[in-house]
């Protein structure tokens, strides 16, 4: 019997400062301080959100979500209930990305460039997923 959410090994933070790619064009995966046992929706959610955010080419989060779902599907088909939740869980992932910059920028002080790119893409992100 399947689950309905099925549960992988996540990396937890796969973003563009994680994922490097080698002078020998491999691609390597930094920063598993996060990894755990979760829902691989978890990961699948992060890649639409941050992995695939390009400001220079603006794709929707929805369109994202479909590359994902399209992608991955080919190896490791989702479920239902995961394929119809992708998008939400994306956007979840979105608003978690400006809480915690809000927190670090405004409460904690830390303005710096980072902080600023995160908080950003949340609100950008949420503005344009919402709409």
């Amino acid at each position: 019997m399947r689950l309905l959410c099925q549960r992988a090994f996540v990396h937890g933070d796969f973003t563009k400062a994680n994922v490097l790619k080698g002078n020998d064009s491999k691609i390597y995966i930094l920063d598993f301080s996060v990894s755990n046992w979760y829902p691989r929706m978890q990961e699948l959610a992060v890649i639409a959100a941050n992995l695939l955010h390009d400001e220079k080419h603006t794709s929707s989060l929805r369109e994202r979500c479909d590359l994902v779902y399209t992608n991955y599907n080919l190896l490791n088909p989702l479920t239902k209930l995961e394929h119809d939740n992708l998008f939400t869980y994306s956007v979840a992932g979105l608003a978690m990305e400006l809480l915690g910059s809000y927190q670090e920028r405004f409460i904690n002080g830390n303005d710096n460039e980072e902080t600023r790119f995160w908080y950003n893409l949340g609100r950008e992100g949420l503005r344009e997923a919402l709409n």
